[in-house]
């Protein structure tokens, strides 16, 4: 069964990535940015929810997002829903406001 969210989410926390590891205190933020961008996209993933929680406060927000990820997933994975393309979607939207107007 593959890892939900919440879960890959504490357990990759509970680990030091490699950009941590090769910090320098004479790195510049233009550095420490083509280091990051230099990282494989799983671990550019994990620091970029790892920078954006340090910047977010703790009302559960986060916690909410994460279970309604979850939902999401399951419904897809289980077949309660499908996904449509953005065009469809664009489409059906613009029909109901079509739809309304007349």
């Amino acid at each position: 069964m593959k890892p939900r969210y919440r879960d890959t989410l504490q357990s990759e926390r509970a680990t030091t990535s490699r950009a941590s590891l090769c910090y320098q205190n004479d790195m510049t933020a233009t550095d420490i940015r083509a280091a990051a961008l230099a990282l494989p996209e799983d671990e550019r993933e994990r620091l970029a929810m790892d920078l954006w929680d340090s910047l977010s406060r703790d009302d559960g927000v986060g916690d909410a997002w994460a279970a309604e990820i979850e939902r999401r997933v399951r419904a897809l994975e289980n077949g309660e829903v499908e996904l449509v393309s953005q065009e469809d979607a664009r489409a059906r939207i613009h029909g109901r406001l079509a739809d309304l107007h007349r």
